[in-house]
């Protein structure tokens, strides 16, 4: 039986290999700052959301998006920049944009890149 890495469905760990030279030291810190990140981007979206600020819903989708692609999460990062897009352009967005949040499953990626930390990172 080899010891493989198992596959991710959100988390692809080859991008945040190539983006850090495959330093797991930084990859450790990546991984940890978005995890400890995530959460708040996602409720700092709703909230401006609640008060129609899509100024700072195309903002923080901007700040998501970024993190997203650090993490090889490529249709998430996909989904904000369509968030981004849509409160920068429509002034009726809030409902789009929930539809999209919800559809992010940043919990997802986030339990991955966990996963990921926890058997590959942490020795």
């Amino acid at each position: 039986m080899t010891n493989q890495a198992p596959e991710y469905q959100f988390f692809n760990p080859q991008v945040l290999k190539d983006i850090t030279d495959n330093d797991g030291e930084i990859m450790l810190e990546i991984i940890n700052e978005f995890i400890s990140s995530s959460a708040s981007y996602i409720s700092d979206l709703e909230n401006a959301l609640a008060i129609a600020d899509l100024k700072k819903v195309n903002f923080v989708a901007h700040k998501l998006k970024s993190a997203l692609k650090f993490m090889g999460a490529a249709q998430q990062a996909d989904i904000a920049q369509e968030i981004e897009n849509v409160a920068i352009h429509n002034a009726e967005a809030s409902v789009h944009i929930r539809t999209m949040l919800n559809s992010l499953k940043i919990n997802l990626v986030t339990e991955e890149a966990i996963d990921y930390r926890d058997h590959h990172l942490n020795g």
